[in-house]
């Protein structure tokens, strides 16, 4: 009844609705209608101008995702979860969110190209964010990223952006 609703609604009250229905269903132990509602009323969120919302929705159902073989769903997630925490500022948790992607490697060329592009490009624009992450991963991200570069050979672009980080 409340994805129903959702339709005649505005995108803020639509959102609500999804959201609330997303809840009802995790209540029940319906686990994939709850990751299917959440994430549009995710979107809902977005299209509201409401990026604060869209990302709580999208880490819930980031949970889900993790560690199964819907692996172009996570990266959905995923990807939507960097550009969100990009446009709030949250840049360290957005480098996280790109980091996860392009390590991961699962993409055609073109759409890791891209996501790679992106990473690299935030990556220049905060050289503190990329300090966080470094601290906060444990592992030096010049392994990670030699690790994609292994996988396909970097454009003049990124070979410029690497060398402008690194050295």
């Amino acid at each position: 009844m409340l994805v129903r609703a959702s339709r005649y609604e505005s995108f803020l009250s639509s959102a609500v609705l999804l959201e609330r229905a997303a809840w009802h269903y995790r209540g029940h132990r319906f686990d994939r209608k709850f990751a299917f509602f959440i994430i549009l009323s995710g979107i809902k969120y977005q299209t509201a101008g409401l990026e604060q919302h869209a990302v709580r929705c999208f880490r819930a159902s980031k949970a889900l995702y993790e560690d199964k073989k819907w692996v172009h769903i996570e990266d959905y997630v995923q990807a939507h979860l960097a550009k969100h925490l990009t446009q709030l500022g949250r840049f360290d948790e957005a480098l996280s969110s790109y980091l996860h992607i392009v390590a991961a490697g699962r993409q055609s060329a073109d759409r890791q190209g891209r996501f790679l592009r992106e990473f690299m490009d935030l990556c220049v624009a905060q050289p503190a964010a990329v300090a966080a992450l470094i601290e906060g991963q444990g592992e030096p991200i010049g392994r990670l990223l030699a690790q994609c570069g292994a996988r396909r050979r970097a454009s003049a672009h990124e070979r410029r952006v690497h060398y402008a980080l690194f050295d």
